[in-house]
């Protein structure tokens, strides 16, 4: 449902300066960095732009090509996160941010996070956000309205669902004129789950934080999870 979405994405989801800030503090610069679900490549663009070699993968085809046409510092690919193995390279860190890894049958998951663990070098990150499903798995959830573009664009989100399976559905607005609407499904876990697996894989944790500014997570946290891993 994404494509659709392409022509404004960077609006919507403009580049998080705090996310960049986090990201050099978890990095040394220089280092290798891989963007799960980069959508149009604001951050690796960003990153590369301050000395990182980033690339990004999407499935979005018409996501890539937008990241693409932006230039040539950052490395982008449309690639299924459930192919991995199917890169060369290795990475310092890897990151997923939003509702990347929501998107994920959690019958694949372990599978994703052993490529992870396969692609990142000693020492190596993997960085991901989650939606706080413990907070919102069993209730229907509307966010805050997304105004963009001096309130021309209307952003609308909302969680509908249960244990198994969450309906994600989106709606955007241009000049009050319906762009488009649409759904997909989300696969929730709860926190405990994503920090079993992760230890499965083989990681360790590095923290659980409520927002890219280290906030302390505390269970209650509107913004999602991020997880920060290591792989030692």
């Amino acid at each position: 449902m994404y494509n659709q979405l392409a022509a404004h994405y960077s609006k919507i989801f403009p580049l998080n300066k705090s996310l960049l800030y986090f990201i050099q503090e978890e990095a040394e610069l220089g280092c290798a960095i891989l963007d799960l679900g980069c959508g149009t490549g604001e951050l690796c663009h960003a990153l590369a732009q301050e000395g990182y070699g980033c690339s990004g993968i999407d499935t979005d085809s018409e996501m890539i090509k937008i990241a693409k046409s932006a230039g040539a510092a950052a490395e982008f690919e449309v690639m299924d996160i459930t192919n991995l193995e199917e890169l060369q390279q290795s990475f310092n860190l890897i990151i997923s941010t939003g509702n990347v890894m929501s998107h994920i049958v959690q019958s694949e998951f372990q599978k994703i996070l052993e490529s992870i663990w396969q692609l990142l070098l000693p020492g190596g990150k993997w960085v991901y956000q989650i939606v706080n499903w413990d907070k919102y798995i069993h209730s229907n959830y509307e966010f805050p309205i997304l105004l963009r573009d001096n309130n021309t664009l209307a952003f609308y989100r909302a969680y509908a669902g249960d244990t198994d399976k969450v309906v994600f559905t989106i709606r955007l607005e241009k000049d009050g004129e319906e762009v488009y609407t649409g759904q997909s499904d989300l696969f929730p876990a709860s926190i405990e789950s994503h920090m079993q697996k992760n230890r499965d894989a083989g990681f360790i944790s590095n923290g659980l934080y409520r927002d890219w500014e280290y906030g302390e997570f505390n269970g209650d946290s509107d913004n999602g999870v991020i997880l920060v891993m290591e792989k030692k």
